[in-house]
């Protein structure tokens, strides 16, 4: 079929950049990471919380100088044959201590209480990890110990009710190491179109070759450049280098319109989806870039069990003449949840993923017979020991599905982008005639002026006279237009500071009483705001519902 003038227009304008695939996604990350380091920032404010971020403050630093060491402790079981070594970062080798004696603040432990129950870990079998949880220990009894004494740690966790949701990680992350999370936002600004239209090329060409299908005619000029192989990643194979350098010669435009005069409405669709699905994993990507940072957020596992069961027919006949029965007169497969772990399900807006995911599972055990019958259509697939074990849908066992990975990640994005214009709070302002939108490169000058004035985290204070303003044009993550006036960048200043001193628990509030009505998607791998991730939040959730 002849694609009409307006589908022309909407693959054009997607392939072209001229359209974002998702538009708000950025704003919708971006107000999440800026309402967590206005929260951080008010609560430093207040005294009875001050001490608490300036002694976590005070062990980052120790131990990031200790980041060499920590290094090499988990270097020392690596043997991966082949394997890159990564650039070393300081503060992710600071959080492999950091995340448990944080976990203790949320359970309302003192850090030196934590560390207590960190130099005495449960028995447990070592194996190949012998070595590495030797030193991994020995650190903890000694240097942790000798920092945390030294920094004078002994501060009481923050009150729940103070902290309106958020963990104590990621308030201490966004007090000491803002700038890195702003900067890691800002790495939104580097996904490229071209690298996303050379892996929708790489994708498609891999299909047809697996199908073992002809290749059409806009896809030829590419078919010299690619061998197949991955190894280390599409991004650095062959063959992508080549696709990309090919499209950098010849230009994006002269595939755009090979598809549109060569190719099929179904192709058309088809090049769309899957360059949305790359464009959707890059921003996975990006926004994981910034979120290792911080607390893993809460999930509801899913506690499913299934297994297939052969009855007796004779027990099954009986059975039916005294009351109805869920059983089926064949072999059938049975499937159990428990109750109050499906009724948290529903709580929690988990229960369609948890489905899915449960079909994954029927899908791996399952799916050897049902293509054995396929192959010998006259014959039915015998009981396999496999399909009578009891499984765990939520097994580390079966394999990570990449069947969903495009469409979840996807739908991921899209989901967040449709909770962030239902609740978004930070880049909206309200007054009598209408309501505005607010820009995130206003919200971080506004943030920053503030910082600098304050001193925070270093304790360096700056006055207006010193040059505040022209500091503040001079940050790399920060997007303004040019010409930008110091009249404009005071009333963003003035404004932050309102935000911190008076407003950002009002805003909190907001969101989440909005949220009450159109919630967020509580799935293991959805996107969720940063204050979901202790009781407080829950708890004022399920009383909305």
């Amino acid at each position: 079929m002849a694609l009409s003038d307006h589908q022309k227009q909407v693959f054009r304008t997607f392939l072209s950049g001229e359209r974002h695939p998702f538009p708000d996604i950025y704003d919708a990350i971006s107000e999440q990471i800026l309402l967590l380091i206005f929260k951080a920032r008010h609560l430093y404010t207040l005294p009875e919380c001050r001490h608490w971020f300036e002694e976590q403050h005070r062990v980052i630093t120790a131990l990031q100088d200790q980041s060499a060491k920590i290094s090499e402790i988990y270097k020392s079981d690596n043997y991966a044959v082949g394997a890159e070594e990564e650039k070393e970062d300081p503060l992710l080798n600071t959080l492999a201590f950091m995340r448990t004696l944080y976990e203790g603040f949320d359970k309302g432990n003192v850090s030196l209480k934590t560390w207590g129950e960190m130099n005495h870990p449960p028995e447990q079998r070592r194996g190949r990890y012998q070595h590495l949880m030797s030193l991994h220990e020995e650190f903890i009894r000694d240097d942790l110990f000798a920092i945390l004494t030294s920094s004078q740690t002994g501060c009481p966790a923050i009150p729940v009710e103070k902290r309106k949701g958020y963990c104590h990680q990621d308030l201490s992350i966004a007090h000491s190491h803002g700038d890195l999370l702003l900067e890691k936002l800002d790495k939104y600004f580097s996904i490229n179109r071209l690298d996303i239209l050379s892996e929708t090329v790489f994708h498609l060409i891999a299909d047809y070759r697996q199908k073992h299908s002809a290749l059409p005619q806009w896809l030829t000029p590419f078919a010299d450049t690619f061998s197949g192989f991955a190894i280390r990643g599409i991004r650095e194979s062959h063959d992508f280098k080549a696709i990309k350098e090919d499209l950098e010669k010849q230009g994006c435009e002269q595939l755009i319109d090979s598809v549109l005069t060569q190719g099929s409405e179904h192709d058309t669709q088809r090049i769309l989806n899957v360059y949305i699905g790359v464009y959707a994993t890059d921003i996975h990507h990006w926004l994981f870039d910034i979120l290792r940072y911080l607390k893993t957020p809460q999930s509801t596992p899913y506690r499913w069990k299934f297994t297939t069961i052969s009855p007796d027919r004779t027990q099954k006949n009986e059975e039916k003449k005294e009351h109805e029965s869920i059983s089926w007169d064949s072999e059938f497969c049975q499937i159990t949840i428990d109750r109050n772990n499906l009724l948290e399900l529903i709580q929690t807006h988990t229960l369609y993923d948890a489905v899915l995911t449960l079909a994954d599972r029927l899908l791996h055990i399952y799916r050897p017979a049902a293509e054995q019958e396929l192959q010998k259509k006259d014959s039915v697939a015998s009981l396999t020991e496999n399909e009578q074990k009891i499984h765990n849908s939520n097994s580390f066992l079966f394999p990570k599905s990449n069947r969903r990975s495009y469409e979840e990640n996807v739908g991921n994005v899209q989901m967040f982008e449709a909770w962030h214009q239902r609740n978004t709070v930070l880049l909206i302002s309200k007054n009598i005639k209408r309501t505005e939108k607010i820009t995130v490169a206003e919200r971080i000058a506004g943030l920053k002026s503030y910082d600098l004035k304050i001193g925070v985290p270093s304790g360096s204070k700056m006055k207006v006279k010193d040059g505040v303003y022209d500091k503040v044009k001079s940050y790399s993550f920060l997007k303004l237009p040019d010409k930008l006036s110091q009249v404009s960048l005071q009333r963003y200043h003035s404004k932050a500071k309102a935000i911190i001193n008076a407003e950002i628990d009002m805003l909190l509030h907001a969101q989440q009483n909005k949220n009450a009505e159109f919630p967020f998607n509580g799935a293991t791998h959805a996107i969720k705001p940063l204050w979901a991730k202790c009781d407080y939040a829950n708890n004022t959730e399920k009383s909305e519902l």
